[in-house]
């Protein structure tokens, strides 16, 4: 990794804690070759910049009066700019939680259990909460009674409250979920855990995660209101799935690292069960390579990530895939997404079970479909 890449990274270690700053891990801050614009524009690219301000609080409490070598008046600025960024994320984040209580209290008044998926579950298992970004609210319901078998499905019964007694409009131009604005937050109402339409594999991975969702789920307090998170096999994996499709799609973030390796750390992980899942959906190469990323480059103990029989040059490759925080262009041209996916071809290889010839029929007939139903 380049100079400020591995800045960014020390900066996660103190901020999360798997590491307390010395004089030989600061000295790297202030070398005068350090380009402080490219750090803190990664730290937001990888949307982790919370988690760098909590490390950097940690060496100015270390090592009081030390001055970072950023050229006069851009110092203040860009520390302005990176505490400020972290307290604006802390305010969305109590917003968030205050919308998902109040979301969760509509559908339990028509006998609906609301499981949050990824977000808020995941940022509890931070050292501070509010300091992982927020984005959407995930959802999966279900009914409270489970002998409402007669009824609607419970996502589609909560879409017509919604419309019928709060007049949000709801959108349903997704494979896999309904969405919708609450208290001006995007909250996606999820029938499928996955896009079952592009992956022929997709569709047995999507039984897993609903039998699953009915066996477990974890009861949580919100702002006095019961919500419920993935128990914790439905989270890992559908964690692990969630995380290697969009890598093998546009990339992922270190703040997608960081949510797997917290998300280990607090829980016990069935790894002979996930392992094996993993194998059979052609995942354990990405699980393997992740997890060594936590140990080696984020400081984890490695008894807690037994999976890291990744080489170190598929894991630097993958690390630094990361790192370079490719966007996904969502409304680029036909071609454009086409010549895309034929670059992250070898991601595929990792990532899914499927061929790539099968995923590229399946998904240009999914296309070709939607698009003539839209017509």
């Amino acid at each position: 990794m380049k100079r400020e890449e591995n800045i960014v990274v020390q900066l996660i270690k103190w901020g999360i804690g798997t590491e307390r700053p010395t004089k030989k891990s600061v000295a790297r801050l202030l070398e005068k070759q350090v380009n402080w614009d490219t750090v803190f524009a990664l730290c937001h690219r990888q949307n982790v910049t919370a988690i760098c301000c909590d490390g950097l609080n940690q060496v100015y409490e270390t090592f009081p009066g030390i001055v970072l070598p950023i050229d006069h008046p851009k110092r203040e600025q860009a520390l302005f700019e990176l505490f400020g960024k972290t307290m604006s994320g802390e305010l969305h984040y109590d917003h968030q939680r205050k919308a998902i209580a109040r979301l969760a209290a509509f559908y339990a008044q028509h006998g609906i259990g609301m499981m949050v998926l990824k977000g808020y579950g995941l940022s509890l298992h931070y050292p501070t909460p509010e300091h992982r970004p927020t984005g959407d609210i995930d959802i999966f319901l279900f009914h409270l009674d489970e002998d409402s078998t007669a009824e609607l499905p419970a996502w589609k019964k909560a879409d017509d409250a919604m419309r019928r007694e709060l007049a949000i409009p709801i959108r349903n131009d997704s494979e896999h979920h309904t969405k919708f604005l609450f208290q001006g937050i995007s909250v996606e109402n999820h029938y499928d855990f996955i896009n079952t339409k592009l992956h022929r594999s997709s569709k047995r991975l999507e039984r897993i995660f609903k039998t699953l969702s009915q066996e477990e789920r974890t009861p949580c307090r919100i702002e006095e209101q019961d919500i419920y998170l993935p128990g914790t096999r439905l989270n890992e994996l559908f964690l692990l799935r969630h995380s290697s499709s969009h890598f093998a799609a546009e990339g992922i973030t270190m703040r997608t690292v960081l949510d797997w390796a917290l998300f280990v750390q607090h829980h016990t992980v069935d790894w002979c069960w996930l392992g094996a899942e993993a194998k059979r959906f052609n995942m354990h190469l990405f699980l393997a390579a992740l997890n060594r990323i936590c140990v080696e480059d984020l400081g984890f103990q490695k008894d807690q990530f037994p999976y890291t029989d990744a080489t170190s040059t598929f894991k630097e490759r993958i690390l630094q895939d990361i790192m370079s925080a490719a966007d996904a262009v969502h409304h680029a041209s036909s071609s454009s997404r086409l010549m895309r996916w034929w670059r992250n071809r070898w991601k595929h290889r990792i990532c899914y079970s499927d061929s790539l010839l099968s995923t590229f029929l399946t998904s240009t007939f999914t296309n070709l479909f939607s698009k003539a139903s839209a017509e």
